[in-house]
Parts: structure tokens; C-alpha cells; sequence
């Protein structure tokens, strides 16, 4: 897991940082230590399964909040400039 996938995922203020759970909450979660935890990291690796990958669950919040949002998680983590 490197830290700029930690620092997007600590830095959203909309989304709710769980698996999902039917909510109608946007969800951001990394499957690999949460819902994906319990596969065997090798089995992961032989699948291709990044254990960096990030879910986004859009929920029903307005869409240019989650927009911004991300944007701003993603321009705080050094991904993005502007």
C-alpha cells in the first residue's frame, strides 16, 4: 500500500471511508484491507488485484460535491496540481 492511496482515502470529507452496505451515502474504501482482506495477498497477486485500488461508491449527494470533493482529496495527496 503506498501512502498517496492512504492520503486520498484520509482526505475526503464526503465520502464515508466503509464497505458497502446498500447505503445511499457515497462509499470510498480499499478492498484490499477491508471487504478483499480475508483473500490471501498471493491469490490476489495471481488475479491482478491491485492492493492499492481504491472503490468509489457514488451515492446520492449532490454530484459536483463529490466532484470537488475527490478533487480535493486527489490535489491534497500530490496526485494532481490544479
Amino acid at each position: 500500500m503506498n501512502y498517496i492511496t492512504l492520503n486520498i482515502i484520509a482526505e475526503v470529507e464526503i465520502y464515508a471511508i466503509t464497505v458497502s452496505f446498500g447505503a445511499v451515502n457515497s462509499l470510498i474504501s480499499l478492498p484490499c484491507k477491508m471487504s478483499h482482506a480475508s483473500i490471501d495477498p498471493k491469490v490476489r497477486a495471481e488475479r491482478d488485484f491491485p492492493e492499492d485500488l481504491i472503490r468509489i461508491c457514488v451515492g446520492i449527494e449532490d454530484v459536483d460535491d463529490l466532484i470537488d470533493d475527490l478533487h480535493n482529496a486527489l490535489k491534497k495527496a500530490g496526485v494532481v496540481k490544479n
